[in-house]
């Protein structure tokens, strides 16, 4: 939308996405495919992707055609993955934006100066690094990247909303705890450090009505409203006072407990949803959704695609 041409705005995904979407390159680590998830590109993107701009380099299409299709060439790869990472070289000199994920950051080869026989991390450097949604990563993964910065890091997230996941059970308490603050929560303890900092009043999204508890309870009444169409006398069907758009709904039913997943592919063993007494079900809940739902359909206030039940 920015109207920037696509050479000057490079996407680094993971190695194990790279070569799902057709990378030869097998120099390095991380090139696994083992995934229960598939990662779609968005139509339009994939000319940014990296591997889509160095997979199109001219010098490298006499040496893809030497690769063997069902066998492989340990030299004809060879000379293939060196003339792949001068051309990735290449095109990031070349990019002005660089946009990948913290992980992606530090564990890409192709923005690891060292190259992928290197024991030491050597980053590629940028003026500006930033961190976007640094509030739901931990600590060491948005100081890692910051750490590519030569000038300044513009660290931006929220951390009175969802803060890090750390999945892992088998962690003492002390490490897990500290994964789990989020290092804006951190450094904004001590505001003296962080001078440089400014929060954003202006929301968008929610009505008023809704806005008036966050607003309240975390963030000192200081968040102010966009002009929002009034949608009160299409949802009447559901709100009991058309100005209030918010129902809390008691329906004294009680909870019941969950199950229990196994889930051999965490380091941990096992995943409890039941830890700590959090996986519950509870159906008296889901009946009045269920109505909720209903509701706003019947009465053609929303489309089923403009209705989230979370």
């Amino acid at each position: 939308d920015a109207n920037i041409p696509h050479q000057y705005i490079t996407r680094v995904y993971a190695r194990s996405i790279e070569k799902a979407h057709g990378s030869k390159y097998q120099g390095g680590a991380h090139i696994g495919t083992k995934s229960d998830l598939k990662f779609n590109i968005r139509a339009g993107l994939e000319e940014h992707a990296l591997h889509f701009k160095v997979g199109g380099a001219r010098d490298l299409q006499p040496l893809s055609r030497n690769l063997p299709e069902n066998d492989f060439d340990a030299v004809a790869q060879k000379d293939y993955d060196q003339a792949y990472t001068g051309a990735e070289e290449q095109v990031l000199r070349k990019s002005r934006i660089v946009v990948t994920t913290c992980t992606s950051a530090v564990l890409h080869t192709a923005l690891n100066k060292g190259g992928a026989s290197s024991r030491t991390w050597r980053p590629y450097t940028f003026a500006t690094v930033i961190v976007d949604e640094a509030a739901q990563a931990s600590e060491p993964d948005v100081i890692l990247p910051a750490m590519m910065a030569e000038d300044r890091v513009v660290v931006v997230g929220d951390h009175k909303q969802l803060g890090p996941v750390v999945a892992e059970s088998n962690l003492c308490k002390a490490y897990v705890n500290a994964l789990e603050t989020p290092f804006l929560e951190r450094m904004l303890k001590e505001p003296e450090r962080v001078a440089a900092n400014t929060m954003f009043h202006m929301q968008y999204r929610m009505h008023p009505s809704i806005r008036s508890f966050p607003s309240k309870h975390f963030y000192d009444s200081r968040l102010q409203d966009e002009n929002l169409d009034d949608q009160s006398a299409l949802l009447g069907c559901i709100w009991p006072k058309p100005e209030e758009h918010v129902v809390f709904i008691d329906c004294e039913h009680p909870h019941c407990f969950g199950v229990v997943v196994e889930d051999m592919r965490r380091r941990s063993g096992q995943t409890n949803l039941m830890e700590n007494m959090t996986s519950l079900k509870n159906g008296g809940e889901a009946e009045l959704v269920a109505e909720a739902y209903s509701r706003l359909l019947k009465n053609r206030a929303c489309q089923p695609g403009e209705i989230a039940v979370i």
